[in-house]
């Protein structure tokens, strides 16, 4: 027997006598790919999860029986040939089981025949597939034109190639052209033509001949109520009822035709949109190349042409930082209809600030998904924001010059007055340390003053401390009313018992003073601010949980206006920047902003709570210090003790130059001593020494303190630095900062100097 590869699953309980029936097959030449079981879950699992030729079962079989399993089979659906292999079995039984389904019985005192018996019921299965097969193509066959020309839901015919008489139409043709089974099989071609395309038609017809199917073309037909139709007709000679026929299929085009029509006039009204637009409009795929660009848009950036645009590599040369792309692609994803706000360069290297908004279009099947943007050059509007702001600061700076010339003005007297009284008394040491001490309290409370001026226009220095928040906001206070008005009811309700925050005090005041004036504007008749502190144990909450911050123990700092709240949709956005619900120019959308970057960079959160007409109030929640503030009151310093190392000291202003110089060399530093950056660094490359210290103001004309101490360790690497201001105008580079650089915020006391160069040198003598 020819080798041939079956695949069997073997149902047996004894595993000699089915080891037995697979070597007589594997003798008779075949190879057999099997499975063996006995248990009926087990004999289903198979069947359900491999493939197999045929199934050999025994009869007996503990629990049931081969019958049982064949009938099991059949009911299922499983038409896999089963062939009885067993040791006895009676006629009715046989006769039973073949009735049931059973390809054939074996006994097993007959293996020798179970091979051919094999090969035999597979024979047999691939006959009878291949006769089901060619039958059920058959059948097709003969359905096929039933179902093309009676179930076709377009028109056809067939008519006489020699006549042009009609011999059959379908039920939508009936349906289509009015007329009845009888009036079409009474008509000729021609009759469905209009009158004036008759002389075209008869010249054509004879050339559509063709052995396959061939497109006519689109012509014109007339319905039974003359309605006119464009129809695009196929067709194919046969052979009909003993006749040269012509089967045609009709397909009426009469609507695609007018909606192609009004498309091309709605796409050349488009273009007329898109060219005339007065912003910058321009498709690209999402690859980034360039597939439209309007006129607008070819202007703004200062090109030629849109041919000159189109053959740049990608979109993402516009953009000044080529990131801002891939947020604009994200943004379209998510199907966003914000504006982003971004850079772009000009083909002449001109930044230009533009306002973008781009919208997914929808791909054809296999297409690169493409985007529509939209881009509003904001450059000069920008630049008005800017000069309206400045100039509204400079309004809001002018309310407050009153009160705070009126306070630095008793500070002023104060200073003045115990300096006469501390000349008039000077022969009496306890007056003179009295009027010294009161001096230095006016001193620091115009040091206070002053910082909470610069917070206002946020040029303070950034300085993490421990901060009692009930302080921050009794400073607070008396500023507060003359910036926001006489008629908003101002409430402390300050629980005396909250723990201290580690944080920047100018950035808490500006919290506050950020959300003052938003409550402020939130009441324009009026009302009531309510500013509250208290402990809160935060453990479980789901304030925390959706923050993603650690419970625990927090402070808060609750805002509360009478306002006129927000919606849910307004709620969700506040916190975005440049966002704002009030009217142009009368805010810039950053003041919340900047509250949430504050709250978060501290280490907390925070959350808002309001509806339309009922007001609003903001809890911030900022983690408490691990160690509280022992005093808030001054206290008198240790004094500092003297030096030995050589002190650069740089300084613009000469009055405070004298003053530190002459300090510094009381406590028997080395003194070097220049008036700007540059004169510093003629210094240092002169010098014969080393430079131990650079003690440098930071804001001076011509070269700064940050660059002055960059070059300055160019030359000594070793050399510390301390840098002093009472305010930064720009960021402190990473690069002017390492753990040998320290900062000392004006105004300070002189011990507070001596205490801070000591500490650049560790303690070290």
């Amino acid at each position: 027997m020819k080798h041939r590869h079956i695949r069997v699953l073997v149902l047996e309980d004894n595993s000699s006598d089915a080891q037995l029936l697979l070597h007589v097959l594997k003798r008779a030449g075949l190879v057999v790919e099997h499975d063996i079981v006995w248990r009926a879950e087990d004999f289903k699992q198979s069947l359900a999860a491999n493939r197999y030729d045929l199934v050999l079962g025994d009869f007996r079989l503990p629990g049931w029986t081969g019958a049982d399993a064949l009938q099991w089979m059949r009911a299922s659906g499983c038409d896999l040939p089963f062939i009885l292999v067993t040791s006895a079995l009676g006629d009715e039984q046989a006769a039973a089981c073949i009735k049931d389904g059973a390809a054939d019985y074996i006994l097993k005192d007959r293996l020798e025949r179970l091979p051919a018996a094999i090969v035999h019921v597979l024979e047999e299965r691939k006959l009878c597939n291949e006769r089901d097969l060619a039958l059920k193509k058959l059948r097709e066959s003969e359905q096929q034109y039933r179902l093309m020309f009676e179930a076709n839901p377009n028109p056809m015919w067939v008519f006489n190639i020699e006549t042009m008489k009609f011999l059959a139409v379908n039920e939508a043709s009936v349906h289509h052209y009015g007329y009845t089974q009888k009036e079409f099989l009474s008509m000729s071609l021609q009759e469905m033509r209009l009158d004036e395309d008759i002389p075209t038609f008869l010249s054509e017809y004879h050339r559509w001949t063709e052995p396959h199917v061939y497109r006519i073309g689109i012509k014109r037909h007339r319905k039974k109520d003359g309605t006119m139709i464009w129809v695009d007709l196929t067709a194919r000679d046969i052979r009909f009822q003993d006749q040269n026929a012509r089967m045609v299929l009709i397909r009426d085009v009469t609507a695609q035709l007018q909606a192609e029509a009004g498309l091309l006039r709605s796409e050349a009204q488009y273009r007329s949109i898109i060219e005339g637009a007065p912003y910058g409009i321009y498709r690209k795929q999402a690859d980034g190349k360039l597939l439209l660009a309007n006129p607008a848009l070819v202007a703004m950036l200062g090109y030629e042409s849109e041919e000159e645009i189109l053959r740049l590599p990608v979109s993402s040369v516009f953009y000044e930082n080529p990131e801002d792309r891939k947020e604009l692609l994200t943004r379209a994803e998510n199907q966003e209809i914000v504006p982003y706000a971004t850079k772009w360069k000009r083909k002449d290297g001109r930044l230009l600030d533009v306002r973008i908004l781009a919208r997914k279009l929808k791909a054809h099947s296999g297409d690169q998904a493409a985007y529509e943007v939209f881009v509003e050059d904001i450059t000069e509007q920008r630049m008005l924001e800017e000069q309206f702001l400045q100039a509204q600061k400079m309004e809001a700076v002018g309310q407050l010059a009153g009160g705070v010339a009126h306070d630095f003005n008793n500070l002023l007297m104060v200073i003045s007055g115990n300096a006469q009284l501390l000349v008039e008394q000077r022969a009496n040491p306890s007056k003179v340390e009295h009027h010294a001490l009161q001096i230095s309290k006016a001193t620091g409370k115009a040091a206070s003053v002053a910082r909470q001026l610069l917070v206002f226009t946020r040029k303070h220095v950034m300085e993490r401390v421990s901060v009692d928040l009930n302080s921050v906001i009794i400073d607070l206070w008396k500023m507060l009313p003359r910036l926001l008005g006489e008629d908003i009811e101002m409430t402390p309700m300050l629980d005396p018992s909250v723990g201290a925050i580690y944080a920047d005090q100018g950035q808490i005041e500006q919290i506050i003073m950020n959300l003052a004036v938003n409550a402020r504007d939130a009441m324009p008749d009026g009302g009531k601010l309510i500013i509250r502190t208290a402990n809160v144990d935060m453990e479980g909450t789901a304030i925390i949980a959706s923050a993603g911050l650690k419970a625990g123990h927090y402070a808060m700092l609750a805002v509360k206006d009478t306002g006129v709240g927000m919606s849910q949709e307004t709620q969700a956005r506040i916190f975005e920047p440049f966002f704002t619900t009030k009217e142009r120019h009368k805010g810039t959308g950053l003041g919340l902003a900047t509250v949430y970057g504050i709250v978060k960079h501290t280490g907390g959160c925070i959350h808002v709570e309001s509806e339309p007409g009922k007001g609003t109030i903001f809890k911030i929640y900022l983690p408490l210090a691990e160690q509280s503030i022992t005093s808030i009151a001054p206290q008198v310093q240790e004094v500092a003790p003297p030096g030995s190392e050589t002190v650069l000291l740089v300084e613009d202003d000469e009055m405070l130059r004298e003053l530190v110089s002459e300090y510094l060399r009381s406590k028997d530093y080395k003194l070097l001593v220049a008036t700007n950056g540059y004169e510093a660094l003629n210094i240092c490359h002169q010098h014969d020494g080393a430079v131990d210290l650079l003690l440098t103001d930071v804001v001076m004309p011509g070269m700064d303190g940050q660059d002055l101490a960059k070059n300055a360790r160019k030359l000594n690497r070793d050399m510390r630095v301390i840098f002093v201001s009472g305010y930064q105008d720009r960021e402190m580079d990473e690069e002017a900062l390492d753990a040998s650089t320290l900062f000392l915020q004006k105004p300070f006391s002189l011990n507070s100097l001596a205490q801070k160069i000591r500490e650049v040198f560790g303690e070290e003598r």
